[in-house]
């Protein structure tokens, strides 16, 4: 299981071994022979490219969350009628221009990179 993880995040391992070795040999040529610093700099590399996704996926939270008290009337106004429900649920989504699955997406995306990183660190 751990081989097909490695090898479907294979290009994204690749890159960052090269951007941790390149961090490495600008921090061990300043005198941090250690792999720790050049760690934090591939974390924080990491958080600032995908913190374009981690803001999109707090603004959909944030929406959500301010049409929350809508939702919980319409399920209470049409708890025994399913496709009706399902329906005014769509409506208020629309009306609000909250999608619910935008908060996952950016999620799906940043998981390959968080992967890779992890198998980039034990490889």
């Amino acid at each position: 299981m751990i081989e097909f993880f490695s090898n479907l995040f294979a290009p994204i391992i690749h890159i960052l071994q090269m951007i941790l070795g390149a961090f490495y040999s600008v921090t061990s040529a300043a005198g941090f022979e250690s792999y720790g610093f050049p760690i934090i700099l591939l974390t924080i590399l990491i958080k600032l490219v995908t913190y374009p996704l981690t803001v999109k996926q707090v603004k959909s939270m944030k929406a959500m969350q301010d049409i929350q008290p809508k939702m919980k009337k319409i399920q209470e106004k049409y708890k025994h009628d399913p496709q009706m429900l399902q329906q005014k649920t769509g409506e208020l989504f629309r009306e609000a221009g909250v999608n619910p699955l935008a908060g996952c997406l950016p999620l799906l995306v940043q998981m390959p990179i968080l992967m890779g990183m992890y198998y980039a660190l034990f490889n």
